[in-house]
């Protein structure tokens, strides 16, 4: 049996995506950082026709803009190091993403496949770094990396590679009672049996509400979800504040289980709004806006130590005297990892560490997003479970989860990317989407 090679690549690619070489580089990155010199050789013409290019430059400016912030900074070498090989690895996943989309852009299914394979592997033979910010007293490091493993919420994302495998990777070719069905239950799954599975939770929920919206045909996608796109936006705007309520009547009722209620109670005490529970539940991504308020040009540079008490401004504000309290404790340890700025999400890391650069980096990668869902979503419809109905996920790791990964996001937003210039013509599907395309609009006309 003949196996196409650059499907074996896609493969690989996914496969290596959760396998730490030495720190939290792992084997996807590496080969990205190898192969991305090359490729942008070879396909610099192409990255301007397919309209990467400008994705491309941010990413270097925000490599200028960790060296600018070190230098303002006088960041320590081990931190000057980290920030270095994250905006590294950043443009040359953006090179090598695009040379792959090139080549067999109907590979992809292929790397969720490796993927979803991996995020097991990682778990048993690869030791995959865990960061915690550990609030509650008790041993960090490897006694709380190993309790964030036996956890329900760390094996969410190990069962959802497989459960959505179908869905995302062969989209056309599955049934809407399949497709609707493994998403509910990767919600269901998350909010029963964890008390911090509001974001998986909310991610299932937009999945399928996309899902049903767009349908699997071009033309249901174009008249359904990019018709009415502003429409769509207003009323999901609207659902988080009756998700935000049926949250709170179920964690109040104690159906989500006890934890989920004690979390719940300490997030809101006081008050129940959702401004409140944002930011009794989300201290690590709200702080960090705080100090790039003071520096929003220069930032503070990479793994910025919490010099000007930021934390305690925070917590003073919207936290608990006991969160205070717990936190002082820890900082008296000289653990250097609890006087860092928290900045828990994609966008206030990364402008916090590098600077204005960061913030426009992500800013750029929201348009995008919008972009993709208004005009570009239906141009490759096998992409559209993948992309699509993934996009409110990401834009919530965007606000609110840290960049452990650098190649997926870097993969997703090239694809939009990439979508848009085949809507435009400027890239050609392989005669093999295109057919599969015809062959799925005449079943659906």
């Amino acid at each position: 049996m003949k196996v196409d090679k650059s499907n074996m690549l896609w493969f690989l690619v996914g496969l290596g995506s959760q396998m730490q070489i030495v720190a939290s580089l792992s084997f996807t990155e590496l080969f990205a950082l190898i192969a991305g010199p090359y490729l942008f050789l070879k396909n610099s013409y192409y990255l301007k026709r397919d309209g990467i290019m400008p994705f491309l430059v941010l990413a270097l400016c925000v490599f200028f803009g960790c060296a600018v912030a070190c230098l303002a900074n006088h960041t320590p070498g081990l931190f000057v190091l980290r920030g270095f090989a994250v905006t590294t690895i950043i443009p040359c996943a953006i090179v090598t993403a695009h040379g792959m989309m090139r080549k067999n852009p109907n590979g992809f299914k292929w790397y969720f496949l490796g993927g979803a394979i991996s995020m097991v592997l990682c778990t048993f033979i690869f030791q995959k770094s865990v960061e915690v910010w550990q609030w509650a007293d008790g041993a960090a490091g490897d006694a709380a990396s190993a309790g964030i493993m036996a956890g329900p919420l760390f094996w969410v994302s190990r069962l959802g590679g497989f459960v959505m495998l179908l869905t995302n990777g062969w989209y056309l070719h599955t049934p809407i009672l399949w497709d609707v069905p493994a998403a509910l239950f990767m919600s269901g799954f998350a909010l029963l049996t964890t008390e911090s599975g509001r974001s998986a939770a909310l991610g299932s929920l937009a999945f399928v509400t996309i899902l049903l919206i767009g349908g699997k045909s071009m033309r249901t996608m174009r008249r359904r979800l990019c018709a009415h796109f502003g429409l769509i936006c207003l009323l999901g705007v609207g659902c988080i504040f009756l998700a935000k309520a049926g949250y709170s009547v179920a964690a109040e009722r104690g159906w989500l289980g006890e934890k989920a209620y004690k979390k719940y109670e300490m997030q809101t005490r006081g008050d129940k709004s959702l401004k409140k529970l944002l930011l009794g539940g989300r201290m690590e991504s709200f702080c960090g806006l705080i100090a790039c308020a003071d520096k929003p040009i220069v930032g503070f540079g990479p793994w910025a130590q919490d010099k000007w008490g930021y934390v305690e401004e925070f917590l003073a504000k919207y936290g608990d005297p006991e969160d205070l309290k717990r936190l002082l404790s820890r900082r008296r340890t000289g653990d250097y990892t609890d006087s860092l700025i928290p900045c828990h999400a994609y966008i206030t890391s990364f402008w916090l560490w590098y600077g204005i650069f960061g913030l426009v980096f992500w800013l750029y990668v929201l348009f995008v997003f919008m972009r993709y869902l208004k005009q570009d979503c239906w141009a490759v419809p096998q992409w559209f479970a993948w992309l699509a109905c993934g996009i409110p996920g990401y834009c919530w790791q965007i606000f609110f989860s840290p960049l452990n990964n650098r190649f997926s996001p870097i993969l997703f937003v090239v694809a939009c990317l990439m979508a848009r210039a085949v809507r435009k013509g400027t890239f050609v599907l392989p005669r093999d989407m295109q057919e599969e395309i015809i062959e799925n609009e005449r079943k659906r006309a």
